[in-house]
């Protein structure tokens, strides 16, 4: 078995090419899918929600199953959490979910 180990800190660029190598293995290659949201994860957890989102829209993903991230800001300022969904997968379960409105 493969351990992903992700080099920190990491670049966005760095990650993006990390992306970029395993996208055209996607259900083809074991655990791509696994390895490329946890990609998008510290993506999102380094770069924030926007920049997830344009790496999404840069490398077609959400036609490949992910989803962007919408967020809903509560009228005190807090944010929504209702529209989260963990998808965990058989081995590594760093796959987050947005339901698509």
């Amino acid at each position: 078995m493969t351990i992903l180990k992700v080099p920190m800190p990491m670049t966005l660029k760095g990650i993006q090419k990390k992306i970029a190598e395993e996208v055209p293995y996607i259900d083809i290659k074991p655990y791509s899918h696994n390895i490329i949201s946890c990609y998008l994860k510290s993506i999102m957890d380094d770069f924030g929600i926007d920049v997830f989102n344009e790496t999404l829209e840069k490398f077609d993903l959400e036609e490949k199953g992910w989803r962007k991230i919408k967020m809903i800001e509560e009228p005190k300022g807090e944010i929504n959490t209702d529209n989260l969904i963990k998808i965990h997968s058989d081995t590594i379960s760093c796959r987050t979910l947005y339901k698509k409105d």
